[in-house]
Order: C-alpha cells, then sequence, then structure tokens
C-alpha cells in the first residue's frame, strides 16, 4: 500500500512494521465497537491513500511525514492523564495533532472538568495550567483559565499536544485537526454545539494565531458490503473486538470520497476534493 511506503508507522513513539502490526498494537477495546472513530481512521491509513495525502497536503505537511496513531503527551503540571491524539503527523515543517471523529457524542467542557477534581480540586488546575504553558508561546494573546470554561476539554489538551511536539521540534510549527467522518446523504454539522463551532471559539480565544492554524476536514465514507456484515455486531464484547479487528485488517470497509476543508487562519472554505482509484 502506497501509504505505508511514503509514511513511517509508529504506535504512539514506537516504530512498527506495516499496518498488521500497528493495529496489533490496539487494546481489544479499543474495537468492541464497529461505530467507534478507531475503525474509519485506521481503515483510512489502509485504504485511503489519497484522501489521507490531501489531508497532509492541505496542512503543509510533505509526502513522507511521519505518523503516530495514540501519541501521548503528559500534562506539563500536576497529575493528569495523558493526552492520547489519535493520529499525529510530523515532518521537519510541520506538526498536526489529529482527532478523529464520527458517532461520539461531544465531551465535556473545561468546567465540568474541572468540578470532578473531588478533594483535590486544585491539582486539576494545575494540570489545566500545563496545557495552557504549552499553548501559550504559539497563541497571539495571554491565556487565561478562566477563559477557557466553556471548551471542550479534549481540544485543549489536543492543542498542548501539538504545540509542545511542535516546540520540541526545531521549526516545525504546530496544526491542529478534526477530521469529521460522515455517510453519505448526513448532513454536515454547524451549530453551537459542532465541532465547528468549538474549533472558532477556541482559536478565537487563541487570539487567531497564524502560525498555529486549525483545520477541520469533513471526510465522506460508504460503508461496503464487509462493513455492514459487522456493523450490528452488540458492542463491549470480547468476540465484536476480534471480528471488527480481523475485517480491519483483510478487508476494505469504507470507501472514501471527497474531503471538504474548513481553515481558520483564513477562515476560507477548501474546495471539496475527489480522489478516483
Amino acid at each position: 500500500m502506497s501509504n505505508q511506503q511514503q509514511h513511517r508507522l509508529f504506535f504512539d513513539r514506537q516504530l512498527v512494521e506495516g499496518f498488521g502490526k500497528l493495529v496489533g498494537h490496539f487494546p481489544a477495546e479499543q474495537f468492541q465497537s464497529p461505530t467507534r472513530s478507531t475503525l474509519p481512521l485506521l481503515a483510512l491509513l489502509k485504504d485511503g491513500t489519497c484522501q489521507l495525502d490531501s489531508l497532509l497536503a492541505e496542512m503543509g505537511l510533505d509526502a513522507n511525514a511521519d505518523l503516530h496513531v495514540e501519541y501521548q503527551v503528559e500534562p506539563g503540571r500536576g497529575r493528569g492523564k495523558p493526552s492520547h491524539t489519535d493520529l499525529k503527523a510530523k515532518s521537519p515543517n510541520a506538526v498536526v495533532a489529529v482527532e478523529a471523529k464520527w458517532t461520539e457524542p461531544p465531551y465535556e467542557n473545561v468546567s465540568s472538568w474541572l468540578k470532578k477534581g473531588g478533594e483535590k480540586p486544585e491539582n486539576r488546575a494545575l494540570v489545566l495550567q500545563g496545557w495552557i504553558d504549552m499553548i501559550q508561546p504559539w497563541a497571539a494573546k495571554p491565556i487565561l483559565a478562566d477563559d477557557l470554561g466553556d471548551m471542550t476539554y479534549q481540544t485543549v489538551h489536543r492543542a498542548a499536544s501539538a504545540c509542545a511536539t511542535a516546540s520540541a521540534s526545531g521549526n516545525a510549527k504546530p496544526r491542529l485537526a478534526y477530521v469529521v467522518f460522515h455517510l453519505p446523504g448526513d448532513p454536515f454539522q454547524v451549530g453551537p454545539e459542532s465541532n465547528l463551532a468549538n474549533l472558532e471559539r477556541f482559536y478565537d480565544l487563541l487570539g487567531r494565531p497564524p502560525e498555529f492554524p486549525f483545520f477541520l476536514f469533513d471526510v465522506e465514507m460508504t460503508p461496503t458490503p464487509a462493513f455492514e456484515r459487522i456493523a450490528g455486531l452488540a458492542k463491549g464484547r470480547t468476540e465484536t473486538a476480534e471480528i471488527v479487528r480481523q475485517a480491519l485488517l483483510n478487508e476494505q470497509l469504507f470507501a472514501f470520497g471527497y474531503v471538504r476543508m474548513v481553515r481558520w487562519s483564513s477562515f476560507s472554505s477548501g474546495p471539496s476534493k475527489s480522489c478516483v482509484k
């Protein structure tokens, strides 16, 4: 597959030889539902060569960018869970943290996350400040924790992960991207709780930094008969995970179509891109 010829593949920071070895590093629970965004993202790496290369090119990464799945960055302060970025693409000039979305509901905001700090709420405040510290060198104005209450917490630490990796990579510039998969006929979500609105609000809070652009990609995919055979499997079961994993490895689950791009550094809507195999 040309993706694997062009891009080195990593699970977190561990280099792996081939797509099969990459999938083998995932814990079984990642495949206990056939509708988690993990599945189309990995299918894109395996079967969406044109679309993947289009995404990377739109964000200024070269054709040989390294691809890291489940890339972990620890919070810079306090004690907390690391940020597990779905896909981190790295080239000498740019680092992009990619968050994949499909059927997942909206995640909790910063205010809600802070309230779950239990008997030591000051620790979560420290963790949040650690993420802010990573982002601040790339922002266009000071970031105040009190201004982030309505922001999706996951978006904050994904942005921090991109910035931390870029800051440690010499001349690389950070990018944050959400890749939203949808089936033909599904409407593009633009409401106040959408990924689009969430990223717009956060980009404004950072002062719209030209050195740290945000992207949203809308990727159409059509389920194949192979996916239809696993779509109704019971979620949360060990046997489901094994069937889904084998289907991903041995069959094409989705036919990927056009890619629509929106970029917040200029708020320009990119053209739809059709990839014909």
